[in-house]
């Protein structure tokens, strides 16, 4: 038999954790709720985002207001069309005969390159149309960011990409027109409804960490991350190829669009 000294302790010790156990489901249910961490976005449009953007077309001569049936396409000598990327010039290529052909206009297979006004080769018959330059380019900018409720500001790169294209038309090795354009992502991306205006996203992420010394929810340091809203259009391998093939499309068919073709 358990003596009255061995009950009383056995008591004793069930009493403890037993009153151990309320006490830690005490504190535990003392804790708050976490609260919801906060998120804050500012919005910070890029001024002057536009400013590559170009677009000429020189006063024609009575000459070019003919309608053109047939045209030659030639690309000029210079280390600007000789470096030029294979795959990328095969882009502007197509994009050039496609947009002719759709103005009614068909093209004479000849020669590829010229010399103009090499009076040693025989004067066309049909007008040529003279590429001078094609360029597609990536073009890389950085912007200062403020920092929202301090003096220090952050710098955000981002990156956009150019199509330009220039050249003229030359009949019997007389230019009777000439024009050049120059578009960027902003321009294409716009046109297409996908983009207003480009800006730079500031988001800041503040949570909370519980403090068991404070016995409170203590905010955190705020995360702080840069974006904008125009990249994801063309930030991948295959974004970008599509991105820069509509690019050049919309190039070519802006310089060419003052030409007559016989419908």
């Amino acid at each position: 038999m358990i003596s009255s000294n061995g009950k009383n302790t056995i008591i004793s010790i069930a009493l403890y954790f037993i009153t151990a156990t309320v006490c830690i489901a005490c504190t535990t249910a003392q804790i708050p709720p976490k609260p919801q961490a906060n998120r804050t976005v500012q919005v910070y449009p890029i001024d002057n985002y536009n400013k590559l953007h170009s677009i000429e077309h020189m006063p024609s001569s009575p000459v070019f207001n003919v309608p053109i049936s047939a045209i030659n396409v030639r690309f000029t000598n210079n280390n600007e069309i000789d470096t030029i990327d294979k795959k990328d010039l095969i882009v502007w290529n197509n994009e050039i005969q496609k947009t002719l052909l759709q103005h009614g206009i068909q093209i004479i297979d000849e020669d590829k390159t010229i010399n103009l006004f090499d009076d040693t080769k025989q004067q066309n018959q049909h007008p040529s149309l003279i590429i001078d330059t094609l360029r597609v380019e990536k073009i890389s900018e950085s912007i200062p960011v403020p920092h929202s409720g301090t003096d220090d500001t952050m710098s955000y790169s981002y990156y956009y990409y150019i199509a330009e294209i220039s050249a003229c038309i030359a009949v019997h090795n007389s230019i009777v027109w000439r024009g050049s354009v120059r578009l960027t992502s902003f321009d294409l991306l716009q046109q297409m409804q996908l983009l207003g205006n480009p800006e730079i996203l500031c988001t800041t992420i503040t949570n909370y960490t519980y403090s068991k010394k404070m016995a409170k929810w203590i905010i955190t340091n705020p995360v702080i991350s840069l974006s904008d809203n125009f990249s994801k259009y063309f930030d991948n391998g295959i974004n970008s190829d599509l991105h820069k093939q509509q690019l050049v499309s919309m190039a070519v068919t802006t310089l060419l669009s003052p030409i007559k073709g016989v419908q």
